[in-house]
Formats: C-alpha cells, sequence, structure tokens
C-alpha cells in the first residue's frame, strides 16, 4: 500500500508581518499521488521565495503527514490481512469466523478516510 506523496499548495500565501523580511503564511494540502487527501499543513516562509521553492517548502512541511500517513495504512492493510488469513481457515459457519468477519469490517470501518480509497 505503498503511495508516493505529493504536497500541492492550496491556498496563497496570507501576509504575517511587514517587517524587514516579510514573511507569509502558506497552507500546503498533503495528499497522495491519486489527488486523496490527508491532510492540511501550516508555515512560514520568505515572501521573496520563488513558486518553486514555495512549493518545494511545501512538499517539506507535507513529508511527516504523509510518512505518519503512510505508515497507518501499511499497518492497518497488514491487521486487515492478518485477520483475513484467520479468516480463511476457520471453520465454515463458526463462531469464530463470524468474529474474524466481523472485526475485518470493524477495522475496515474505523480506518482513516485516505486510507479507504
Amino acid at each position: 500500500m505503498s503511495r508516493a506523496l505529493i504536497a500541492l499548495i492550496a491556498v496563497c500565501g496570507l501576509p504575517l508581518a511587514v517587517a524587514q523580511s516579510a514573511q507569509i503564511l502558506i497552507k500546503a494540502k498533503c495528499t497522495f499521488s491519486d489527488g486523496t487527501l490527508v491532510g492540511y499543513q501550516s508555515f512560514v516562509v520568505d515572501a521573496s521565495l520563488s513558486s518553486d521553492e514555495k512549493r518545494a517548502a511545501a512538499e517539506r512541511a507535507c513529508e511527516p503527514v504523509m510518512q505518519e500517513a503512510s505508515a497507518t495504512c501499511d499497518e492497518l492493510a497488514n491487521h486487515v490481512d492478518a485477520l483475513k488469513s484467520e479468516w480463511r481457515v476457520a471453520p465454515l459457519h463458526s463462531i469464530e469466523e463470524r468474529k474474524l468477519k466481523a472485526a475485518i469490517k470493524h477495522a475496515l470501518a474505523a480506518a482513516p478516510a485516505y486510507c479507504k480509497s
């Protein structure tokens, strides 16, 4: 379930301070490469940076968010795979089979939205 990360600048910068060096607040939209939204990350950068530098800063700001999201989705996938393996060998129509099926449904329902796509 490894997905490439991509961060897009979602909102234009808002002026924070107009001192000697102007800085802007940027809200980065942290998404997987398929466009699935993970969250937003705000950070401050120098207003004089180019668009490419701001985009690179947004990617750096989203990196920890994306790593955590990937780890969460990978952990969920491993857990569900383990439950499915147990479910496949459980006696047909047994209480154990029903409990495992319910555990799989519960794990998938409790998963963050970005892991469900």
